[in-house]
């Protein structure tokens, strides 16, 4: 819904575990403030999705394989004057494609969803969608808002992470006498 929600971390962890067992992709299409390449000590004018789109790289110069987590990576290259119209475009749609060649698994980190449209654009080329939501911190009706304009473009939606529960928090809230029986 919102910055600071985990959504890259979770993406990455999730990258992770698949890439154990299936040759996975992490692509940072956050265009806006992208995060992985910084995360990895990457320098930002290395080739990355925009470039890639762009025509100005080519996919080996762009995705690089790190073998810490065990995946491929696709960074978000140099920042373009509008990431909405990067995304939207025909050589955007290409792309994709010709990667989903490469790849068993591609995980696309985005921009969050009540700041910006890019994840609602994104999400047509996903087969799942997978909405993160920080715990105790986002509004119920704001992540109740992003799940309606997800569903409003027919988004592949597989199910939601809590993120950064406080168990102790939560085990402290929790009152077992008002639990029917």
């Amino acid at each position: 819904s919102v910055p600071e929600e985990g959504k890259t971390t979770v993406s990455f962890n999730l990258a992770g575990a698949l890439g154990q067992v299936k040759k996975v992709l992490l692509i940072d299409a956050d265009l806006r403030r992208p995060k992985i390449g910084r995360l990895l000590g990457r320098d930002n004018k290395q080739p990355g999705l925009s470039d890639l789109v762009a025509g100005q790289a080519q996919l080996a110069q762009a995705v690089f394989f790190d073998a810490r987590p065990g995946i491929h990576i696709l960074t978000a290259g140099t920042v373009p004057p509008n990431p909405l119209e990067l995304l939207s475009s025909q050589k955007f749609a290409k792309v994709m494609a010709k990667l989903k060649e490469n790849f068993d698994v591609i995980i696309v980190d985005s921009a969050p969803l009540q700041l910006v449209s890019d994840a609602l654009v994104l999400s047509q080329f996903a087969s799942s969608v997978i909405y993160v939501v920080k715990a105790d911190s986002t509004p119920y009706q704001v992540a109740q808002n992003g799940l309606k304009k997800l569903r409003r473009v027919n988004a592949p939606i597989l199910g939601v992470v809590l993120n950064q529960l406080d168990l102790e928090k939560a085990e402290h809230n929790y009152d077992a006498k008002q639990v029917p029986e």
